[in-house]
């Protein structure tokens, strides 16, 4: 069996993994995690930047930089349409969000999937950002569900995110065909 096409979900989810232990090492060591996480940010903002939204904009126009636009703006608009309600906002930001990070996982296990020859939209270079970038995905989950509900919740998110990768992973193949390199490329 030929493991090389599954190598990117592999290495993202062992990434995903290490991201509890890199959080653990450095508390023990009392050592700063700033320094990964700038480099881990400097890392897919060059990939991004130099890669992926120039040859996603080459293939589809107007309508990939309309996607990046809205990337971009859309997290902060919804913040600060939130901003104020708290109440009824923090069971309802908890469920959207859950959604949202089994919904980001998923399109990532679909980002994951690559071609000979590379792919519309960034070639290679976007599983190297999605593999990045699941760093401090887990380092995020560990510190900020860990302290608060446990290990057990937080295991819980980490493997949430893991099925949903995988998921889209396996479905990756099927989406690519179905959609014209155009809608890759704005996605």
């Amino acid at each position: 069996m030929d493991w090389m096409p599954y190598f990117p979900l592999i290495l993202s989810l062992i990434t995903l993994a290490v991201g509890p232990v890199v959080y653990h090492l450095a508390r023990v060591a009392g050592r700063p995690l700033g320094a990964l996480d700038g480099f881990v940010f400097v890392a897919i903002s060059g990939l991004v930047l130099l890669h992926i939204v120039p040859d996603s904009i080459a293939i589809a126009g107007w309508l990939a930089a309309a996607a990046c636009l809205v990337g971009l703006l859309a997290p902060s608009l919804a913040e600060r349409w939130l901003h104020g309600r708290a109440g009824h906002a923090h069971a309802v930001a908890l469920v959207l969000g859950l959604v949202a990070i089994g919904l980001h996982a998923f399109t990532d296990g679909l980002a994951l999937v690559t071609r000979a020859g590379g792919d519309a939209g960034g070639g290679h270079q976007l599983p190297m950002a999605v593999i990045l970038h699941r760093l401090p995905i887990g380092l995020t989950i560990w510190f900020l569900l860990r302290p608060a509900y446990g290990s057990s919740v937080a295991i819980g998110a980490l493997t949430l995110i893991a099925v949903a990768t995988g998921i889209g992973f396996a479905a990756g193949g099927v989406v690519q065909h179905a959609v014209e390199s155009q809608g890759r490329a704005a996605f």
